[in-house]
């Protein structure tokens, strides 16, 4: 019984640590877009129009961040 709890708890940390992993990288992918949108949003209260690069990525943050094609 105990191998089968040592393997169960082994195989929870690696589950939670992958998770934990890509969670960080998904959040850090949309905390840099919304960086990028906050920075174009400020640069236009300035009275500077230029089009920030568009991002590619096909979610609802696209339509938001770039020149319409």
């Amino acid at each position: 019984m105990w191998e089968f709890r040592k393997g169960l708890w082994l195989a929870s940390l690696v589950v939670l640590l992958v998770t934990g992993a890509v969670s960080l990288l998904i959040s850090r992918s949309f905390s840099n877009r919304v960086d990028r949108l906050t920075s174009f949003s400020r640069r236009v209260a300035e009275g500077d129009f230029r089009p920030i690069d568009a991002d590619r990525s096909g979610d609802a943050l696209e339509a938001f961040g770039g020149v319409p094609e």
